[in-house]
């Protein structure tokens, strides 16, 4: 059992001994391999492909996102690093929200549905509009939850990053790449250059 250490200045709250640095770089690989691997397996099986069931158990096929699907794979594990290290406003000393166009990218490339996406406003449960509910047993029930990520917020230009070059990176949100996932190139998979050399550890992560 985690044995938890006394308040410091820096942790004035106090912290447990193994919530470090290294320990999250560990989660973080372990989950993003266990997923994946998960994920591969399902889209394999043959019990299910001969049933006629998909992961859920209802009538249908698994949809292969991650065999042979290269640029899934990447988009998703890249996704995976940013949501856990968030880069940092050096100014205010915040850590930075997600960009949509993060959230978008994995979204396409890993082509899911319009209606699958979950990267709108914290309103609408990361919808792109109010949803709307199911009656059953004369009750609403909306089937939304908060997609992981979320808040996310638009990497485009405002009056603070007025002067920033097209390509370059604008510290509003992460990963911060302009034009990196863009909504408009919604034709083929778009990857990002990760440039967060102190937060993104995919290199590591096979």
């Amino acid at each position: 059992m985690a044995q938890p250490l006394p308040a410091s200045r820096e942790f004035p709250l106090g912290r447990y001994y193994n919530h470090t640095i290294q320990t999250k770089d560990n989660w973080v690989k372990q989950n993003c391999m266990a997923h994946t691997l998960n994920r591969n397996e399902l889209e394999k099986n043959r019990t299910l492909k001969s049933q006629r069931i998909n992961e859920y158990g209802d009538p249908g096929v698994i949809i292969k996102r991650f065999d042979h699907q290269p640029n899934c794979r990447l988009a998703y594990k890249n996704y995976f690093c940013w949501i856990n290290f968030p880069r940092c406003d050096p100014v205010r000393d915040l850590t930075l929200p997600t960009c949509r166009s993060a959230c978008e990218n994995f979204f396409i490339s890993c082509k899911y549905s319009r209606d699958l996406w979950r990267c709108g406003k914290s309103k609408y449960f990361n919808g792109y509009s109010p949803e709307e509910p199911i009656l059953a047993n004369n009750e609403s029930i909306y089937m939304r939850d908060y997609f992981p990520g979320q808040p996310f917020r638009e990497n485009k230009y405002t009056k603070a990053t007025n002067g920033a070059k097209r390509g370059s990176e604008i510290p509003i949100c992460t990963p911060a790449i302009d034009g990196g996932g863009s909504r408009l190139l919604l034709s083929r998979p778009v990857l990002y250059s990760v440039t967060l050399a102190a937060a993104c550890i995919i290199a590591a992560l096979y």
